[in-house]
C-alpha cells in the first residue's frame, strides 16, 4: 500500500474510533413528495474493516485497534483490484457527517455489492445494511461514486442527528436544514423510534 494511503487508514481509524463507535446516527431525509423519512445508522468496532478493502488475520476490532495505535501486522493484505486505495482515497470524506447530502435505496447495476442503502453525496457512498429484520443499519461498505448514480431515487438529507448508543434519544445535531426545526424533526422521530 502506498504510504499515503495508510496515513489515511491510520487517521480514519482514529476519527471512527472517537467520533462513530459506540454511537448510532440518525438521517432525516425528504421524499420528492415532501414527506419525511430517516434511516437509524449504528457505528460498532466491527464495521471499520469492511470499509477499508484490506484483509487482515485479525478480529475486525483488533484491526480497528491496530489502525489507531499506528502497528499494521505484516498479514495486511488489499483485496483485489487495489480497491483499498479507492475506498481509502474517499473514507476521510465519509467520516466527515456534514458531507452526507443524499440517500437513497442501492441500485445494483454493474457494481457487485451487497448493501441496502446508500448515503453520501457526489463523491462518496457508504453503503449500510441491516441483519435480517434488525431496525438499525449498520456501514458496510464504502464506494467513490455519485450516489445519484447509485441510487433509485436519492432523497435529500435535511437533518443528521446522533447519540450514545445507551442514551434515549437523539441529543447532538450533527446537521439542520434551514427550512426546518428541531421540534419538526423529533416529531417524525417521536412517532417512528
Amino acid at each position: 500500500m502506498k504510504k499515503e494511503s495508510i496515513n489515511k487508514l491510520f487517521s480514519s481509524a482514529k476519527t471512527y474510533k472517537e467520533k462513530f463507535v459506540g454511537m448510532n446516527f440518525v438521517f432525516i431525509y425528504r421524499y420528492d413528495n415532501g414527506i419525511l423519512n430517516f434511516k437509524e445508522v449504528k457505528f460498532p468496532a466491527y464495521a471499520f474493516k469492511h470499509l477499508t478493502g484490506i484483509q487482515a488475520d485479525m478480529t475486525s476490532n483488533d484491526f480497528l485497534d491496530a489502525c489507531v495505535n499506528q502497528r499494521l501486522p505484516s498479514s495486511v493484505t488489499e483485496k483485489k483490484n487495489d480497491i483499498a486505495e479507492v475506498k481509502l482515497s474517499v473514507l476521510p470524506t465519509l467520516l466527515n457527517t456534514s458531507s452526507y447530502r443524499y440517500i437513497g435505496e442501492f441500485m445494483p447495476s454493474g457494481v457487485f455489492i451487497e448493501t441496502e442503502a446508500l448515503a453520501g453525496n457526489k463523491v462518496a457512498c457508504l453503503g449500510i445494511d441491516r441483519e435480517d429484520d434488525a431496525k438499525l443499519y449498520y456501514p458496510k461498505t464504502v464506494l467513490k461514486d455519485d450516489i445519484r448514480k447509485r441510487v433509485y431515487k436519492p432523497s435529500k438529507i435535511v437533518a443528521i442527528l446522533s447519540k450514545r448508543i445507551e442514551d434515549d434519544s437523539y441529543s447532538i445535531t450533527n446537521y439542520l436544514s434551514k427550512d426546518l426545526t428541531l421540534e419538526q424533526i423529533y416529531e417524525v422521530l417521536n412517532n417512528e423510534v
